[in-house]
């Protein structure tokens, strides 16, 4: 029987909850690779670069390096530049965001971009909401990290990346591309 050259995990309930590596996964992840495919690491959090995730993972005793990870705000940045080339974008989102999108060459300007890209944003603010809103009126593109209305935690659950994006989408009434 032919191996899969690569198997894709989702993070967060799959490898870990939260700070807690699920029981298992470590030595699963070593089955994978041991027997020649590659695992790479998918997860929809757009607040940390994949450099950071990578660290973090490799604190849980789980080997991984950034290529090793797609994250939402990597897909978002590489989405962009291939698709419009390299753009002014106004992130509604926090700093892995924010670093994912200047490593793709794109240029943060909160006054005159051409997208306005949302993630997870624990700061996010009506001052934010009111950007978004003018750069969309005015023909901002508008594209989403993921529209999870909820983020599990270890304590129950907090607002997600999706209610920023639905707070943004039901004021333009824009629906972004995700």
């Amino acid at each position: 029987m032919n191996r899969p050259a690569a198997y894709i995990l989702d993070l967060d309930g799959v490898v870990y909850h939260g700070r807690t590596v699920i029981p298992g996964a470590s030595e699963s992840i070593e089955r994978l690779r041991s027997s020649g495919s590659r695992v790479v690491f998918l997860t929809n959090n757009a607040t940390r670069t994949r450099e950071a995730i990578a660290r973090r993972l490799k604190d849980m005793d789980i080997p991984c390096n950034a290529g090793d990870v797609i994250s939402s705000a990597y897909a978002a940045s590489v989405y962009i530049k291939e698709k419009y080339g390299s753009s002014t974008i106004y992130p509604v989102g926090e700093q892995g965001l924010v670093e994912e999108l200047e490593r793709s060459g794109h240029i943060i300007n909160e006054q005159d971009a051409d997208y306005v890209v949302a993630g997870l944003d624990r700061e996010f603010t009506y001052e934010k909401l009111t950007q978004a809103l003018d750069l969309l009126m005015n023909g901002a593109g508008f594209i989403a990290t993921n529209t999870d209305a909820m983020l599990p935690t270890e304590h129950g659950f907090l607002p997600g990346a999706g209610s920023m994006v639905a707070a943004i989408q039901a004021a333009s009434g824009v629906v972004p591309d995700v």
